[in-house]
């Protein structure tokens, strides 16, 4: 489950950090602050996590979208 404060912190993370990780599978830290890992499929990312010894509990996945890649209002 996603906590309230990832939710707050995820809302509030930079852009232009996010924009390093378009197109791409992001692992971010359970407190929304941090990403911890990326990969462009979701099974290396996984797979990176695992080698990092993150638990499911500690990282929360989510798929950055490709610049070109229009969101409709259930996505934003």
């Amino acid at each position: 489950m996603v906590s309230a404060e990832f939710q707050v912190n995820r809302l509030d993370f930079p852009e232009a950090e996010l924009g390093k990780y378009r197109g791409q599978w992001v692992a971010f830290r359970s407190d929304g602050r941090a990403i911890v890992a990326h990969a462009a499929t979701i099974e290396d990312l996984e797979r990176h996590l695992r080698e990092q010894a993150y638990t499911p509990e500690e990282v929360v996945l989510e798929r950055i979208p490709d610049e070109d890649t229009c969101l409709g209002a259930e996505e934003l």
